[in-house]
């Protein structure tokens, strides 16, 4: 006796199922790629093919006799899209945003409460840099466990200058009148026209870094020092906090790296700085 297989009457509609959750899926796929696409293009732009750029600006040392360059690297958000944002570093595969530089130096004095006795000029919040809480400390835990601080944003009575990359080095110069000067930007309804905004205006816009998280402060940052006295320098990379530097007319003055040093050369218009 002959028999025969009755097709499943469901398994038609069942393969038309699994075929429209097929191109979904797919096409939920495709939609993430390209939401990620910028992302990907930078994250591979940057790695593999950053762009020197031709500068006039004087860039701190990053090895021995050789100092910093510039690149440029891409950066993407959802607000501006994509833009080219300068790095410095010794070569394309080692580089970082000059801000970074800065903000990981005053984490670091921050870190050993080393700013404490600066003038407090507004605060912030961001994440714990301390090994141990004090109970001074304004802290709260976020979502995710991680330990939030409110820090105190500081007016220095320095002028900093960072002098070298890899590692980076930090030179202080005494200039106990810029919280007084500061505190009276605030008062005249932040003019134009005070000691503040013109100091920080006759500093060339080539040779600084604004808008620190961690100072109101600028950074300058190059090999060539102007006269004065009350010099020190920091390093967080060498994990030495604010040391006294003597610098002298009659003299040079050396800094130690763990590959060569820094030595200060008294120049026409303050000190010249070479890494050997």
């Amino acid at each position: 006796m002959l028999t025969y297989d009755t097709p499943d009457a469901g398994a038609a509609p069942m393969k038309i199922v699994t075929i429209i959750l097929l191109v979904l899926g797919a096409l939920l796929a495709l939609g993430v790629f390209l939401a990620a696409l910028p992302w990907i293009d930078v994250a591979v732009l940057n790695s593999f093919f950053a762009k020197e750029i031709a500068t006039n600006s004087d860039l701190p040392w990053a090895a021995p006799g050789r100092k910093a360059r510039y690149y440029s690297l891409k950066s993407w958000d959802w607000n501006n899209g994509i833009t080219r944002v300068p790095a410095w570093g010794s070569n394309s595969w080692r580089k970082e945003y000059p801000l970074d530089t800065a903000n990981k130096a005053f984490a670091f004095l921050e870190k050993h409460r080393a700013m404490n006795a600066w003038p407090a000029a507004g605060t912030f919040e961001t994440y714990s840099v301390y090994e141990q809480l004090q109970p001074g400390d304004v802290h709260h835990q976020d979502d995710y466990g991680n330990t939030i601080v409110t820090y105190s944003q500081r007016v220095a009575p320095y002028r900093f200058f960072i002098v070298s990359i890899e590692p980076t080095v930090i030179v202080m110069q005494s200039a106990p009148e810029l919280p007084a000067w500061q505190e009276e930007y605030v008062q005249q309804g932040y003019s134009r026209d005070s000691r503040w905004i013109r100091w920080y205006m006759s500093l060339p816009e080539q040779q600084r870094l604004p808008d620190l998280v961690w100072l109101q402060n600028p950074l300058e940052f190059g090999t060539e020092l102007p006269r004065g006295s009350g010099w020190k320098w920091f390093s967080p990379d060498l994990e030495q906090l604010p040391t006294d530097l003597p610098l002298v007319e009659s003299g040079s003055a050396v800094i130690p790296l763990k590959h060569g040093q820094l030595k200060f050369r008294p120049s026409e218009s303050g000190w010249h700085v070479v890494r050997e």
